[in-house]
């Protein structure tokens, strides 16, 4: 090797051979030090598609996201193609839900947002862990008497909340499901 070095520095032999010469040989050192490495990225292969199932096997729906630790999943509620949040022990949507009730029952209220999209914005809350899907009208301002706090990781995931207020932005909504009826935690990913 130092008989290479001589030759580069060389007066004799032009400049761009000379760094012709020098660029090859990092180019073969560069090949012969990726060779000692490739067998960690033989180890790196595709994963088949993930799904998350609940605590009898049943299939849920496949991941679409991920993060920290919960995924998101698509799954059909009753021919509605929907994305909740799941995480171990419960599913999230993306607003909360609202009553007219002071018990969680009653005419539901979820944030609305007018028009429509691909999909269905979604709501989780009480009873059980029910979807919900957000209203496409145009917001207002409700009188509500109780709120669907959650999701809390022990369970229940959902409690219901006395507020008695009027809160901006509802419109009313119907529950889709329980998913408490359809599936059982503690779900996992396979």
């Amino acid at each position: 090797m130092e008989g290479y070095f001589m030759i580069l520095i060389s007066k004799k032999i032009p400049r761009a051979l000379r760094l012709s010469l020098f660029l090859s040989f990092m180019f073969v050192l560069a090949l012969a030090l990726g060779g000692i490495n490739s067998s960690y990225a033989q180890s790196v292969t595709p994963a088949p598609q993930l799904n998350i199932i609940d605590a009898k096997g049943k299939l849920i729906g496949p991941v679409m996201a991920s993060f920290g630790r919960s995924a998101q999943v698509a799954l059909n509620i009753d021919g509605q193609p929907v994305v909740l949040t799941v995480n171990q022990n419960y599913f999230a949507g993306t607003f909360g839900v609202y009553f007219d009730s002071p018990d969680c029952t009653g005419n539901a209220f979820t944030q609305a947002i007018p028009g429509s999209g691909l999909l269905h914005l979604m709501a989780v809350g009480l009873p059980g862990i029910t979807a919900y899907i957000v209203p496409g009208v145009q917001p207002q301002s409700i009188q509500v008497q109780s709120r669907s706090d959650g999701p809390f990781s022990d369970p229940p995931a959902f409690r219901c909340v006395n507020i008695n207020q009027s809160v901006s932005g509802l419109g009313p909504t119907e529950p889709l499901a329980d998913l408490t009826d359809r599936f059982t935690p503690p779900f996992s990913i396979r």
